[in-house]
């Protein structure tokens, strides 16, 4: 039975599976809980870079809404919504772990409460994920500023670099461009081509890799579809369909 449902074996201790109420849910909600951090902290990036202070991103109508006051205002609606879930999936990971704090050993009727925050951050994690991929595809870049913001202490490191490899010591090269920008000394200006190939370690912005991360989605998706056919499987089983 414990093979047609799809498990590797049946568990031997029962006080192991009376005790394991509620930890399921827990560690379903926790990989929730990461994947929603990750798209708040994205949300977050989204709002902050396409404010009028940066500029850097571009939000186009379909993304943003009407301010109730200010008749020029476009607010990032979509990402705060987005972000403000995340908390809602933490609270469902939160209940889950608190409803079987202190409990003693075996069944309570308490357990009866787990299902409603694990299908509820299920869901809200569910939306985040179909709100990001919709509306990441749509943003938009304002070149002209990016390249803008490119200039002046932010290329204070690239010039250590430069004159370390003309052979500088480091520590030397920094100090002295410390000196100098305080003496307001302007760094030199560099081209984005120049700021790609200084940055060629795996995963920098001259080297993101992508070839590699497109191979690690595939192998995910691969693993996830044989775990759905086997899952598919043992429920088809459990219904009396297999025979």
């Amino acid at each position: 039975m414990a093979r047609d449902l799809g498990f590797a074996s049946p568990e031997a201790s029962v006080t192991s599976v009376q005790n394991g109420r509620g930890k399921l849910e827990g560690a379903v909600l926790f990989w929730c809980s990461e994947i929603a951090r990750d798209l708040a902290k994205l949300s977050s990036d989204v709002i902050l870079f396409s404010a009028e202070e940066f500029g850097w991103l571009v939000l186009p109508a379909e993304l943003a809404t009407g301010s109730s006051i200010m008749p020029h205002k476009r607010n990032p609606d979509l990402f705060e919504l987005t972000r403000a879930r995340a908390a809602q999936v933490d609270g469902a990971l939160a209940e889950v772990l608190a409803l079987g704090r202190g409990l003693p050993s075996g069944y309570h009727r308490d357990f009866q409460f787990l299902k409603a925050p694990l299908f509820r951050g299920i869901d809200r994690t569910t939306e985040m994920l179909g709100m990001i991929t919709s509306a990441v595809p749509r943003l938009l870049v304002d070149r002209v500023r990016g390249k803008r913001a490119l200039s002046g202490e932010i290329l204070a490191t690239d010039e250590v670099f430069r004159r370390m490899t003309a052979g500088t010591p480091f520590r030397t090269a920094y100090r002295a461009v410390a000196a100098e920008l305080k003496q307001g000394a302007k760094m030199p200006d560099l081209t984005p081509a120049q700021i790609l190939a200084a940055r060629k370690s795996v995963g920098g912005m001259g080297d993101l890799a992508l070839g590699a991360a497109r191979r690690r989605i595939g192998a995910g998706r691969r693993w996830n579809g044989k775990a759905r056919r086997k899952w598919e499987g043992a429920l088809a089983t459990l219904a009396g369909e297999a025979r």
